[in-house]
């Protein structure tokens, strides 16, 4: 069971996963779609300081990544100000560690574009990852990967756990993957200077069929 409406049928992975399985209640995903609406950093810090008291683990994801898209590459200068952001940050280092894959990289990916290295932050992403490596699709290795080497988060014991962990998952998820995930991991495992022989072997084969 997922927690999105969306998962059923479309198979979009879940942010989470309810305890005992289930749905997300609806005001949740209404939650969702008005972060989701939020045009700029100061209407989405606005309405993140009336509802995080509602915020599911999911809305707290989705405010997250929703937060790196309307600061526009700004390193978070559209968002220190407001009072909301350091909670909804405080929020987000309470759950990083149960975030199934999808939920794991997406904050993982939007931590990297606002250029947030809180280290207490990428050791519970980074634990969450280890955990569920084996069930990474091809976007979470790529997304993950890259965030951690953008951060430059590699040498710390979670991250060198989380790039052992995760080149298995990488080896076999890559096959048939999109161009981009797996340009994303190429530059990702480069960037850090990680060799693996089979990962790049892998690489250059999923390169390939893309190019056939």
């Amino acid at each position: 069971p997922g927690t999105f409406p969306s998962s059923k049928g479309s198979g979009i992975p879940p942010i989470y996963i309810l305890p005992g399985g289930g749905r997300r209640p609806q005001e949740a995903m209404e939650i969702d779609s008005r972060l989701r609406a939020a045009q700029s950093s100061a209407e989405l810090m606005g309405f993140v300081a009336g509802a995080l008291p509602r915020f599911d683990i999911g809305n707290v994801v989705v405010a997250f990544t929703c937060a790196a898209k309307t600061d526009e590459g700004r390193e978070m200068a559209s968002l220190d100000h407001h009072a909301a952001w350091a909670a909804l940050k405080e929020r987000l280092l309470e759950i990083a560690e149960f975030l199934e894959p999808r939920g794991m990289s997406m904050a993982a990916y939007a931590a990297a574009k606002l250029v947030y290295g809180d280290r207490r932050l990428l050791a519970g992403l980074a634990s969450a990852g280890t955990r569920r490596a084996n069930d990474f699709g091809a976007t979470d290795v790529a997304k993950g990967c890259w965030a951690f080497a953008k951060l430059r988060y590699v040498e710390e014991p979670p991250a060198r756990s989380f790039w052992q962990a995760v080149v298995p998952a990488a080896v076999q998820k890559l096959r048939g993957a999109r161009f981009v995930d797996i340009s994303m991991v190429a530059w990702a495992f480069a960037t850090t200077d990680q060799s693996n022989e089979a990962l790049f072997g892998q690489i250059a084969a999923a390169t390939r069929d893309n190019c056939a």
